[in-house]
């Protein structure tokens, strides 16, 4: 049952986003075990339209929690800022989507010169197995390259 659930929601996100010329991995070979993926990663742009508009979904991985956490926390470098995830709390086994979505998101502050730039057009979206989502970061396609998180 388990195998059947993983294949459909494989076969449902690369109807829904494949069409768009988007990257989309199936869970199993995102996860490499047997839990099953969040069954929202199909609605990602669906999801991301409450913060701007929407053009496509640029690319929708599944990956553990722990995999997420280790991105998150080393993903500047070593010199980089090293936050916290919040998905430490999640078992690290347990699978989250990762939506990269292009658009114009203008809601989120800009730095320094802010008014000046351009409104950012990638959103990096997070959807948990309860069906939960909040955004990861936002920024510019040319500084936020659509690869599979991970160490």
């Amino acid at each position: 049952m388990l195998t059947q659930t993983r294949w459909l929601l494989a076969t449902s996100l690369a109807l829904v986003l494949g069409a768009c010329g988007s990257h989309v991995e199936s869970a199993g070979a995102a996860s490499g075990n047997g839990s099953a993926a969040p069954a929202t990663l199909a609605d990602c742009g669906q999801r991301a339209q409450i913060y701007g508009s929407v053009t496509r979904a640029a690319g929708v991985y599944a990956v553990s929690a722990q995999e997420l956490v280790i991105w998150q926390e080393t993903r500047h470098g070593p010199n980089g800022p090293r936050p916290v995830s919040e998905f430490r709390n999640l078992p690290p086994a347990e699978l989250v989507g990762v939506c990269f979505v292009d658009g114009s998101f203008p809601g989120f502050p800009r730095g320094p010169g802010g008014a000046s730039k351009p409104p950012y057009d990638r959103l990096v979206l997070l959807v948990k197995a309860d069906g939960s989502s909040v955004v990861d970061s936002v920024g510019y396609q040319s500084n936020i390259p659509v690869v599979k998180p991970g160490p």
